[in-house]
């Protein structure tokens, strides 16, 4: 019944163009659970996270792939500091393996990549046509339901798919004035943890103790923050 269901959704994306499909993603951090949704298309993939009707904070990050100019445009968040992050479009260079499995019914065929310091391992589906994935994975010739680092620290897996309404990047405020670039961006999370440090230090109770701070983030961009026990500061 799966394999009919999924043949009758490749032909009626091939009858339609444009047609938009929606997917729920379990992300694991180093053992901590989030949801995230996944909206995309022929021209546009955007992901984001699920509200927690729990939290007393919401975090409204996001992250818009656009195909037109190959270009990825997240809304991060450190330590409150507000950052919209210019990227390049699915910047990972794949190897395919020989690794299949199945995945809400697709058949998955494996790729590895390197990533900005770690190892991954992603199944992408070709009965879905779209070169996206969850996050900034994409470039595989086909949807990707899961990828999951190397050293079993990050995970991102498709819980369910459904075709959806149309994109409208309208309701996204991309606030193309304050868009930075990646490299600048790397320096400024660098500044602005030495800074979070150095503020810790100064309103300890205990003048000269030391400070630590690790940092959970797929991209390494500060290993001496985000590797052992992070940054430490006395």
């Amino acid at each position: 019944m799966r394999v009919q269901f999924s043949f009758l959704f490749l032909m009626l994306w091939h009858c339609i163009n444009a047609q938009t499909v929606q997917l729920n993603y379990e992300s694991v951090y180093n053992g901590t659970r989030y949801d995230n949704l996944m909206l995309a298309n022929d021209s546009v993939s955007i992901w984001e996270a699920v509200p927690d009707p729990n939290a007393a904070d919401q975090v409204d990050d996001w992250l818009i792939k656009t195909y037109s100019d190959s270009s990825a445009v997240l809304l991060d968040y450190i330590f409150q500091k507000k950052f919209y992050v210019k990227d390049l479009l699915h910047p990972m260079r794949w190897e395919t393996d020989t690794a299949k499995k199945i995945i809400l019914g697709y058949l998955c065929h494996a790729a590895k990549t390197v990533f900005r310091g770690r190892t991954y391992m992603a199944y992408y589906t070709s009965d879905i046509p779209l070169r996206t994935g969850p996050w900034k994975f994409g470039g595989l010739p086909g949807l990707i339901l899961e990828v999951s680092s190397a050293d079993d620290m990050y995970r991102f897996s498709a819980i369910n798919i459904h075709e959806a309404a149309d994109i409208h990047l309208s309701e996204y405020d991309l606030h193309e004035n304050e868009q930075i670039s990646w490299e600048i961006y790397c320096k400024k999370v660098i500044d602005t943890i030495n800074q979070y440090v150095r503020y810790m230090q100064s309103v300890s109770n205990n003048p000269g103790s030391q400070v630590n701070l690790r940092i959970e983030r797929p991209e390494i961009i500060y290993p001496i923050a985000q590797n052992g026990l992070g940054i430490s500061s006395e």
